[in-house]
C-alpha cells in the first residue's frame, strides 16, 4: 500500500486523535455529566487549534515559491485539508452524541404531567429517640380539625439495640376488644367533648403481646376519635404503662380542634325499616368505614367490632336468628365526623 499521507498526519497528534475516535466508535463509555462538559472543551479547543494552527495547509495561502509546494500538489494539500476538516467533525459529532447520551442517563426523559408534591394531605409530625430506640407519630391529613373527627394517625417504633423489645397489644389497629401495641391519646383541650358511641361487644381476653427485634421497624395505622376540642395534645404511647421502652419519651403533637363540624365533613343516618341510609359528601364515599354489632335473644354477633371499608352508602341489618333482634352501628370516614344509631326490632 502507498504511503499517501501528508507530514502533518503523521504527526503523533493526529495518530491519537484517529485511535481516540475509532475506540470511541466500538465502545460504550459509562460517562458523567462532568464528564461530557470536559469532552466538549476539548473538542472546542481542538477546533480552536485548527483554525489558528500554522501546520495546517492553507490553500489559498500558498505561492509557487513556496518550499511546501514543490513536494506537494495542490489537488493533495486539498485532499489533505478536507480529511483533517471530516477528521474533526467526525469528532465534534461523536462528542455531542457521547454528552446527549450521559445527560440523558443524569437526567431521564418524565412523562408529560409532571408529579407535584403538596403537603396540603399531611398533618404535622413528631419524633424522639431515647435507649436506642426512635418513635415517630404522623397524623396522615391537614388541618382544620374538628370536634367528633376521625383523624388517621401512623405510629412507628423503630429499634436500634442489639435487643429485642416486647411491648403488650396487637401489632395492628386497635378495636374495640384489643389495644394496639402503639396506641395514641387524646389530652388536653376543653368542652365541648364528644364521646365515642359504644357498641355491646363480647370480647375475650388473651393476652397479645408485640415483639419488635433488633433494627426492625413496625408501624401500626391507627383510626383516632377527636373528642376533645380547641387545644387538644395527641400523644403515641404503649398500650401498657407496665412495659414503657421509652421511659416516657413519647412524641407529642398538639392540634387546634372546632367544637363546629364543617357542613362539608358532615355525615348523617336515614333509618329505612332494616337498612339505613347514609348521607355524605361527595368526597367521602370511596374513603367510608363503619363497625356494627347484632343482639338478640341468645344470640350475640359482634364479629364487627373494627373499623371496615364499606362500599356503599347503605347499611343492611346483619341477619339474626332468633328474635328481638338489637343492631348497633358506627359511620365514617378518615376526615369526615363520626356518626352512630341504633335499631331495635
Amino acid at each position: 500500500m502507498s504511503d499517501d499521507l501528508v507530514p502533518e498526519e503523521r504527526a503523533q497528534e493526529y495518530h491519537q486523535l484517529l485511535a481516540a475516535f475509532r475506540s470511541s466508535s466500538q465502545s460504550r463509555a459509562s460517562i458523567t455529566a462532568g464528564e461530557q462538559m470536559q469532552i466538549l472543551a476539548r473538542v472546542r479547543e481542538r477546533l480552536a487549534q485548527a483554525t489558528s494552527a500554522p501546520t495546517l495547509p492553507d490553500v489559498g495561502a500558498f505561492t509557487p515559491q513556496s518550499p511546501f509546494v514543490s513536494h506537494i500538489p495542490t489537488r493533495h494539500a486539498r485532499t489533505s485539508t478536507r480529511f483533517v476538516s471530516n477528521l474533526l467533525a467526525a469528532v465534534v459529532v461523536v462528542g455531542l452524541i457521547l454528552g446527549s447520551w450521559a445527560l440523558f442517563r443524569a437526567y431521564p426523559s418524565s412523562s408529560g404531567t409532571p408529579t407535584l408534591i403538596s403537603d396540603s394531605g399531611s398533618g404535622p409530625t413528631a419524633q424522639t429517640q431515647a435507649g436506642g430506640l426512635q418513635a415517630s407519630m404522623h397524623v396522615l391529613i391537614s388541618g382544620p380539625y374538628f370536634l367528633s373527627e376521625l383523624l388517621p394517625v401512623d405510629v412507628s417504633l423503630t429499634n436500634h439495640t442489639h435487643q429485642a423489645i416486647v411491648l403488650e397489644g396487637i401489632n395492628r389497629t386497635a378495636d374495640l376488644c384489643f389495644s394496639s401495641a402503639l396506641m395514641v391519646q387524646v389530652t388536653a383541650g376543653s368542652n365541648p367533648s364528644f364521646t365515642f358511641p359504644r357498641l355491646e361487644v363480647a370480647c375475650i381476653n388473651p393476652v397479645f403481646v408485640t415483639e419488635i427485634k433488633p433494627g426492625q421497624t413496625i408501624t401500626i395505622h391507627q383510626y383516632i376519635p377527636l373528642t376533645r376540642s380547641r387545644e387538644v395534645t395527641l400523644t403515641m404511647e404503649p398500650s401498657s404503662h407496665l412495659s414503657d421502652p421509652l421511659d416516657g419519651h413519647w412524641p407529642t403533637v398538639h392540634i387546634q380542634v372546632n367544637p363546629q363540624v364543617p357542613q362539608n365533613r358532615a355525615l348523617s343516618l336515614q333509618r329505612q325499616q332494616r337498612q339505613v341510609i347514609i348521607n355524605i359528601p361527595a368526597g367521602a364515599k370511596a374513603h367510608l368505614l363503619y363497625m356494627q354489632t347484632i343482639t338478640c335473644e341468645s344470640y350475640h354477633d359482634s364479629r364487627g367490632n373494627q373499623w371496615a371499608p364499606l362500599s356503599t352508602i347503605v347499611l343492611h341489618e346483619p341477619v339474626c336468628p332468633t328474635t328481638h333482634p338489637h343492631w348497633e352501628y358506627i359511620v365514617s370516614a378518615p376526615g369526615y365526623s363520626i356518626v352512630s344509631g341504633s335499631q331495635i326490632a
